[in-house]
């Protein structure tokens, strides 16, 4: 396949132009991730290069004053890097018809398909991230008699965390992912609750935590410290070029990206939903 610019600069198509339809990509792909808020944030390194280091939530020691004046040293911090690998290679290719590449343009084809192709990538790394923190993170036995109670149990044990790592996890830096069924079911509670003011209240925060449904997890709910999995991702190409013997073109997105918990610990998951009382 040629190069997707030079194809089409003897015909005049703007070079520039291509390029801000292609760099509006990535930014529609954060946008409807969502893993976005619970993705780790803290990446140094180039993406390109095929590794990144991404650093894991360390909490601080409080101590009594003058005690690293005593011990003449502080606290010393751990090397809490971690290495992600880029090495899933994954493609997304879309033949166009001759007649219609003559009719909108290169640019209007990438404007028509850059939303769909986002959309397409975002759904897929949001099921390899809740696959791997299914994989990776830890049941835990929900205990209450509702369905608000068992909830709140889920997001106490990562709340309350407490290793060599953690002292505790603040509520605000918690998410909490639940699928369809659990969703409907909270939202139910919640929609019984009484707002006089907005008649009603929709799901977003709860009980100092944030709160999405999400249809690519199997687990009921997912409940996790910010950042406890990294998953960068880059756009390492995109190609366009003639598909042999036929009438066709081809625009092909190729992706790079890893996935991988660097905090294990602060990933929990449970059934929260009642179980259906057994007939007679």
């Amino acid at each position: 396949m040629q190069d997707s610019f030079s194809i089409y600069q003897s015909n005049g198509t703007d070079k520039a132009k291509l390029r801000e339809i292609i760099v509006e990509i990535p930014g529609m792909i954060s946008k409807s991730l969502v893993s976005g808020l619970a993705k780790n944030k803290q990446v140094s390194g180039d993406p390109a290069s095929g590794s990144v280091k991404v650093s894991r939530f360390i909490g601080s020691t409080v101590r009594d004053y003058g005690t690293a004046r005593g011990l003449q040293r502080g606290d010393k911090l751990k090397d809490n890097y971690v290495t992600v690998l880029l090495d899933k290679e994954k493609e997304v290719v879309e033949e166009v018809n001759n007649f219609d590449l003559r009719q909108y343009g290169l640019e209007g084809i990438l404007e028509k398909r850059a939303g769909s192709v986002a959309f397409a990538y975002q759904n897929h790394l949001d099921q390899e991230f809740y696959a791997v923190a299914e994989d990776e993170g830890t049941e835990v036995t929900a205990e209450g008699d509702t369905v608000l109670k068992r909830f709140d149990s889920i997001v106490r044990a990562v709340a309350t965390v407490k290793n060599g790592n953690v002292n505790g996890v603040p509520r605000g830096m918690i998410v909490v992912t639940l699928n369809p069924e659990a969703y409907d079911a909270v939202q139910a509670k919640i929609d019984e609750l009484p707002n006089p003011v907005e008649g009603g209240v929709k799901i977003g925060t709860l009980h100092g935590v944030f709160v999405m449904e999400n249809i690519n997890q199997t687990k009921e709910m997912i409940a996790m410290a910010m950042g406890a999995i990294a998953q960068p991702s880059i756009i390492s190409n995109i190609k366009f070029g003639e598909v042999p013997l036929s009438n066709e073109q081809a625009i092909t997105f190729f992706f790079n990206y890893g996935t991988k918990c660097v905090m294990p610990d602060l990933v929990m998951y449970g059934s929260i939903v009642d179980s259906p009382t057994p007939s007679a």
